[in-house]
C-alpha cells in the first residue's frame, strides 16, 4: 500500500471526493487522483465535488479555517461566493 491508495482509502472512508488546493486553485477528485507532478501534496486538504450546470465540476475544500464543514455548508458556501 502506498500514500495514494491510503489516501483514496480515507477520502472515500470519510464521505470525500478528493483533494484540493484552494490557494493555487488546484482539485482533483478520487478517480483521477494526484495527477499533479511537482505540486506540494502536503498542502492538499480533503473536498467535496460539485457538479456545475455547464457538466464541469469544482472540488470545495472541506475545511475553513480548520473546522470541517459538511458537503451542504461547502455548497451554500460557494454558492454565496457564486452569486456575487
Amino acid at each position: 500500500m502506498n500514500v495514494k491508495q491510503i489516501t483514496l482509502e480515507y477520502l472515500t472512508a470519510h464521505g470525500f471526493d478528493g483533494l484540493v488546493q484552494d490557494d493555487i486553485a488546484c482539485g482533483c477528485p478520487v478517480f483521477d487522483l494526484m495527477p499533479c507532478v511537482g505540486c506540494d501534496i502536503e498542502c492538499c486538504e480533503p473536498a467535496y465535488k460539485l457538479m456545475r450546470s455547464d457538466g464541469d465540476y469544482v472540488m470545495l475544500s472541506a475545511y475553513v479555517d480548520g473546522k470541517l464543514r459538511t458537503r451542504e455548508e461547502a455548497i451554500a458556501a460557494y454558492q454565496e461566493e457564486d452569486d456575487e
